[in-house]
């Protein structure tokens, strides 16, 4: 069966939404990243892609917070801070310290 570019293109696009959708979303070396592994289905969709495991990501950058392994993707709840936070260090967050201090643990 031959295909289309057009095609091609359009099943890449759709491989690359199921990495987004179901990808592990940590920091490794102060770089966001979108990792694939443990699960071997996504370490395929990783493979037709061509990125490498982890992916870096530069649509997002890490929490600034120190030693948090998570994206920042929420502004924070002071008027005079621009940064992006994590959920947990937004300061607009009811989830407590302890899942804070785990996201931060090593």
């Amino acid at each position: 069966m031959t295909m289309t570019a057009e095609r091609e293109a359009e099943l890449l696009e759709a491989l690359e939404s199921v990495a987004w959708q179901y990808g592990y979303r940590t920091v490794r070396d102060g770089q966001a990243v979108l990792m694939a592994r443990p699960d071997s289905t996504l370490e395929y969709v990783w493979h037709v892609l061509g990125w490498a495991d982890p992916h870096p990501v530069t649509e997002f950058q890490p929490c600034p917070e120190k030693g948090c392994r998570l994206w920042g993707e929420h502004r924070s709840a002071k008027p005079d801070d621009d940064r992006l936070f994590c959920y947990l260090h937004s300061g607009d967050n009811d989830r407590g310290e302890t899942e804070a201090s785990n996201a931060t643990a090593n």
